[in-house]
C-alpha cells in the first residue's frame, strides 16, 4: 500500500476519532471528581484573633488587630486584581524559564471556573 499516511499517524488518527466519540458520550466527564463553587467570605478579625490567636499576648493580639484593619481590603472577601505598583523578581544569573502546558478544565467545570 503506497499512502501519504504511514501506520503510525493512520493509528493516531484513529486514537483521535475514538477519543473524540467517547468525549461526546460523555464517558471522560464521568471520572472528574465535584468541586463546590468558593465562597469569600469577610474575615471577622475578632473572631479570628479569639479562635486563632489565644498564645499572644494582649498587646499582640491588639498589634494584629490593627494591621488586619489597616489591610483591611486584604481580607473582605472580594477578589480583585492587584492594581499597586509593579514589581520586579530578580533572577538567579543563567535561569531558565520553564514552560509548562496549562491544566484542563473538564467541561463539568467550566461553568464554574468562568465565575
Amino acid at each position: 500500500m503506497n499512502s501519504v499516511f504511514s501506520k503510525e499517524r493512520m493509528a493516531a488518527c484513529v486514537d483521535t476519532f475514538y477519543y473524540q466519540e467517547e468525549e461526546e458520550a460523555g464517558l471522560y466527564d464521568a471520572f472528574t471528581t465535584s468541586i463546590a463553587e468558593s465562597e469569600y467570605d469577610g474575615m471577622n478579625i475578632d473572631q479570628v484573633l479569639q479562635d486563632n490567636c489565644e498564645h499572644l499576648t494582649a498587646e499582640q493580639k491588639e498589634d494584629l488587630r490593627t494591621l488586619f484593619n489597616k489591610h483591611y481590603k486584604l481580607f473582605d472577601g472580594k477578589l480583585r486584581t492587584y492594581t499597586d505598583a509593579k514589581m520586579d523578581i530578580e533572577l538567579q544569573p543563567h535561569a531558565v524559564p520553564v514552560y509548562r502546558r496549562p491544566y484542563s478544565v473538564p467541561r463539568v467545570h467550566m461553568e464554574l471556573f468562568r465565575k
